[in-house]
């Protein structure tokens, strides 16, 4: 049986300095984390209106106001959104 091949040495790893990379990883982690911030408005302003419709539709069947339970909750759900999205976006620019 013949004896089995070394293995080649592992080369040297690159040391770059710390203050570079540390630099650019926070940058970038700033970046992402204002961009997951932003990318969740869509889904607090859909999220909040439908809750609205929901409590507003609830509100129609159990006080017998039809039409207007409704539209108060999405218009209060839609409110709560924009505000929530106004805020969202004003943490995410204050973070980058």
């Amino acid at each position: 049986m013949s004896p089995l091949p070394s293995l080649p040495d592992v080369p040297p790893e690159v040391e770059r300095p710390p203050e570079e990379s540390s630099s650019r990883l926070a940058e970038t982690g700033r970046g992402l984390r204002g961009t997951g911030m932003v990318s969740a408005v869509g889904f607090v302003l859909v999220t909040s209106i439908l809750i609205g419709y929901a409590v507003g539709h609830w509100a129609d069947g159990r006080f017998g106001i039809e039409p207007i339970g409704t539209a108060v909750g999405v218009l209060l759900g839609s409110l709560a959104g924009f505000l929530e999205m106004i805020q969202i976006v004003t943490k995410a620019s204050r973070t980058q």
